[in-house]
């Protein structure tokens, strides 16, 4: 599977995940999210990349669960999205920040009390937004998720219903093995740096660019390039980036 990203910030990268890669990382949100979550998926995003395919659709559909797919997008979708998850007794979705901002503005609560968990991620979930989420759905268990194309999706996760909501917490790794690497190069596994990842879901490289390749993939860890801080009890928490572009 090919699957571009970074066009935001830059020239789109084709990142090249690996059947194995997939599998794994398919194994490891089922795991992580429970199958009883995922029994009547809702997927609000877009297919074209990893969050929407990955996570919405791929994870319930090998787990044998029923996938919704939203029968409306946009500022709509968002405006409906309590009547949708009453009428398919929606149990698990996933979005980003950016479409919780529009239906906390604009959606109706559902009334049916189905949801069992909420995921986000693919950009920063701020501490108030992630409480806002939680009074909306009616659930403790949002996650904030961790994930990046490079490693098939999400790598990590924080459920509210464990930690209180907070701004950069990204919880404990979905399978694999995270450190930081310090000003001089050095690998710790807990203290402050550029969170750097081992995982079975990591990427086969960028197409056709393997200088850039080799600069992200280093000794069997992928550098992210995020900066961040790992307690001793593995916990994860985002704190900035090595490098901007606009």
């Amino acid at each position: 599977l090919i699957l571009l990203t970074s066009g935001t910030t830059g020239i789109p990268k084709a990142v090249m995940l690996s059947f194995r890669a997939l599998l794994a990382r398919l194994a490891l949100n089922r795991l992580s999210l429970g199958d009883d979550a995922l029994g009547n998926t809702l997927c609000v995003m877009p297919t074209h990349f990893g969050h929407g395919l990955i996570g919405n659709c791929l994870t319930p559909l090998f787990a044998g669960k029923h996938l919704v797919l939203a029968p409306v997008a946009g500022v709509r979708g968002a405006a409906d999205l309590g009547s949708i998850i009453d009428t398919y007794s929606v149990t698990f979705l996933s979005s980003v920040p950016t479409f919780w901002k529009l239906v906390l503005k604009i959606g109706k609560q559902p009334a049916g009390g189905s949801v069992r968990q909420v995921s986000v991620g693919s950009a920063p979930l701020s501490k108030e937004l992630w409480q806002n989420i939680i009074d909306w759905s009616g659930t403790n268990n949002v996650v904030n998720m961790y994930g990046l194309t490079e490693a098939a999706n999400w790598v990590s996760g924080a459920t509210s219903r464990v930690s209180a909501p907070e701004d950069g917490l990204i919880g404990t790794m979905w399978g694999g093995d995270a450190a930081v690497l310090d000003d001089e190069g050095q690998l710790h596994i807990e203290g402050e740096g550029e969170l750097v990842l081992q995982t079975p879901t990591l990427m086969v490289g960028y197409y056709g660019r393997p200088k850039l390749t080799g600069k992200v993939l280093r000794g069997g860890w992928f550098h992210t390039g995020d900066i961040g801080s790992i307690d001793g009890a593995g916990v994860m928490r985002l704190t900035g980036r090595k490098k901007s572009e606009i």
